[in-house]
């Protein structure tokens, strides 16, 4: 607290002299580290919140942080990824942005609207940050998502649309996956298989996969899987029919 107020009487002598005039929006160095010492303590236990999954108190801690600070491009990423936690899409797309004019790098403002596009069921928009943040591990390493994570989150993506009604998107999104070696295709699906169990239009893509994989006894019993899910889909009964022929 001492060497606040020492901070702020420098300053003002600074201001207030005849003989020194400082440049627009100066800001004496000691200030500066105070403030950012305090805009640190804020985001440290603005993280133990957001932890507890806290969201309201996490808020009011990266808000002052901001205040405090409004350079620090983690910051706002963090102050963005807490307003989607709390559904507020319009503000956490504001601050998101704020991240990436100060850093359009950053990581984890890619992974916050990733998450917030997500939300409001713009899938493509979705994956843009999604290729943005693979793009980025490509570049940096360390940063965004490396290839194994990058595939996983396309094909949760695709059940996202799927579970939203739109089967023509997650079909589209899981073929992106499909585009793997089937064995390493099929690790994925069946990740994202024991998140969705009741997902049968992923049982048929991993039936397809092991198909091509010549095991038709797993192909087999992924079709009869997703037949189970939606008994009425004839695609899911032609799959079959055409594995049981070609076994015969």
């Amino acid at each position: 607290m001492l060497k606040k107020k020492l901070a702020v009487a420098v300053l003002g002598a600074l201001l207030f002299s005849p003989a020194i005039l400082p440049p627009n929006n100066f800001v004496p160095a000691s200030l500066v580290y105070a403030a950012e010492k305090d805009a640190k303590d804020w985001i440290s236990e603005g993280d133990k919140f957001l932890g507890e999954k806290n969201y309201k108190r996490a808020l009011n801690c990266y808000q002052k942080a901001v205040k405090l600070n409004p350079n620090d491009d983690n910051y706002w990423a963090k102050l963005g990824i807490t307003y989607c936690a709390l559904t507020n899409y319009d503000k956490s797309i504001e601050c998101l942005n704020k991240s990436i004019e100060l850093n359009p790098k950053n990581g984890s403002a890619l992974a916050g609207f990733y998450t917030v596009y997500v939300q409001l069921k713009d899938y493509d928009k979705a994956l843009e940050y999604l290729d943005k943040s693979f793009a980025l591990n490509q570049e940096i390493a360390n940063q965004g998502l490396d290839k194994g994570t990058y595939y996983l989150m396309i094909a949760v993506t695709g059940s996202a649309a799927l579970e939203s009604g739109n089967y023509v998107k997650a079909a589209e999104i899981y073929d992106r996956v499909s585009v793997l070696e089937p064995q390493k295709a099929n690790s994925i699906f069946l990740t994202v298989l024991k998140m969705s169990p009741l997902n049968d239009l992923l049982w048929s893509y991993l039936g397809k996969n092991y198909e091509k994989l010549e095991d038709y006894s797993s192909a087999l019993n992924c079709f009869n899987k997703a037949i189970k899910i939606k008994p009425d889909n004839d695609t899911y009964q032609k799959q079959r029919d055409a594995l049981l022929s070609k076994m015969n």
